[in-house]
């Protein structure tokens, strides 16, 4: 059975710990780029929180929509041992096999949809361990066992944040 391509950003189903989820109110700078829910945030120096882009700390998940410049608070994801699901973009990389788990990967930020959902999906073919794969955001820890998914193409898996500013970075292995 083929995985359908449907990036919808990351989302919230479990914690490390198995305890509950817990949505936090946090403030967003008034100078944001727009957010969809599920969108990867990232913790700015002043406090605020933005749309996560490439190079930055990954600290958190948007729990919903906020449009550019629209700053104020709302509703995320910030703590670090939550495991969040999310769409690998294609499947001609390293993150399509068992042999996935435990590497380190980068996201694609991606944009909003229509109906206020993030688009961002994992870099299919940024899987990496070793030196240097602490810098990236996000460390798989296992395939999403959502009827459907298998590995491969467009699979869903489980990740961590890697690079939040509230934990340190783990070497892929």
């Amino acid at each position: 059975m083929a995985n359908v391509d449907s990036p919808n950003g990351l989302k919230a189903v479990s914690t490390l710990s198995g305890g509950n989820i817990r949505l936090q109110y946090v403030t967003f700078s008034s100078t944001n780029s727009a957010i969809g829910y599920g969108s990867p945030l990232t913790l700015l120096a002043d406090g605020t929180y933005d749309a996560w882009s490439n190079g930055l700390s990954f600290d958190g998940v948007s729990g919903f929509q906020l449009a550019a410049n629209t700053g104020g608070t709302g509703p995320a994801y910030v703590d670090p041992n939550i495991i969040y699901s999310v769409q690998t973009d294609n499947g001609a990389g390293t993150l399509t096999a068992q042999t996935a788990i435990g590497l380190n990967a980068n996201l694609i930020a991606g944009s909003v949809s229509s109906f206020g959902a993030s688009t961002a999906e994992l870099d299919e073919s940024s899987g990496a361990a070793g030196a240097g794969s602490d810098s990236l955001p996000v460390h798989v820890i296992g395939l999403d066992t959502t009827y459907g998914n298998e590995f491969g193409e467009f699979n869903r898996l489980l990740v961590v944040t890697n690079t939040s500013r509230l934990k340190a970075g783990v070497v892929g292995i």
